[in-house]
């Protein structure tokens, strides 16, 4: 919501169809925050009140699949404006912190089991430079307390180096691209990487949705297995054989269905 994002707020949220279209399907939860990192109340990592859905902040399937695609839509177009030091990775930190230290509306966002995605859309850099601002320390901060939860980070930047884009914006997100790229970026289920200088958000929506869908799909394997990609690994679910279909690409496992709740443990032979 700083000065410069009211025309991508626009775009963004005239194709949200994009997004919940590919994620329909999924038990998921989602909510809005912003960039600024100060404001008390629309600022510093907290969960925005849902437009037209006077006391929540949660979107759900619950809710039907229109009132969901309405919330986002008229959540995203902010009425405030917001401050000039976008700080994306920081308000998700803190997001996380306010979640932890059980402040309701972020607390109740999160669960143990279910993947975390981030969708940033700024058309700065990381303004700050404290320890809540570095890409490795957000990474750690979800791994220490969720160790196997699947979490990207979708950066809809000026990406590096595009020198078109960066004639009508502000900075390169170059912080922004660094935390895609170490969380999977290229990969089943990675991060993607957008331009803020689209045209039309649609498609890139799309496949940030998309990737939303593979990572309830995927397990990661710890080495590349020996033998065919679809029969090497050995799958039980909750001490049973999971019998779902699947192909092994590079260090993960891709299954034909969404995965089902519960514990699973593979076997595998690997060089």
């Amino acid at each position: 919501n700083s000065p410069s994002m009211d025309d991508v707020q626009r775009n963004m949220a005239h194709r949200v169809s994009s997004l919940m279209n590919q994620i329909g399907n999924l038990d998921y939860r989602i909510a809005v925050t912003t960039t600024d990192p100060k404001n008390p109340r629309t600022g510093d990592g907290n969960l925005l009140p849902l437009t037209g859905f006077a006391g929540q902040y949660i979107i759900t399937p619950a809710m039907g699949f229109n009132n969901a695609q309405a919330a986002l839509k008229n959540t995203v177009q902010r009425p405030e404006i917001g401050s000039a030091s976008e700080q994306g990775i920081y308000a998700t930190y803190r997001m996380i912190e306010k979640a932890l230290a059980k402040s309701k509306h972020e607390k109740d966002f999160f669960r143990s089991d279910a993947a975390f995605s981030v969708i940033l859309i700024s058309d700065g850099n990381e303004s700050g430079i404290g320890v809540k601002n570095q890409p490795k320390s957000l990474i750690n901060l979800v791994k220490k307390n969720w160790p196997n939860k699947k979490f990207n980070f979708n950066s809809v930047i000026v990406r590096p180096g595009d020198k078109a884009c960066l004639k009508d914006r502000e900075a390169y997100g170059n912080a922004y691209d660094m935390l895609s790229r170490m969380l999977g970026y290229g990969t089943p289920g990675g991060s993607i990487i957008g331009t803020v200088c689209a045209n039309d958000y649609g498609a890139q929506l799309s496949g940030i949705g998309n990737s939303v869908q593979q990572m309830v799909k995927i397990i990661d394997l710890q080495c590349a297995p020996i033998g065919n990609p679809t029969t090497a690994v050995t799958v039980w679910k909750d001490g049973a054989a999971y019998n779902d279909a699947y192909e092994i690409q590079g260090l993960k496992i891709i299954f034909r269905n969404n995965l089902p709740a519960g514990n699973y443990s593979l076997n595998y032979k690997c060089q």
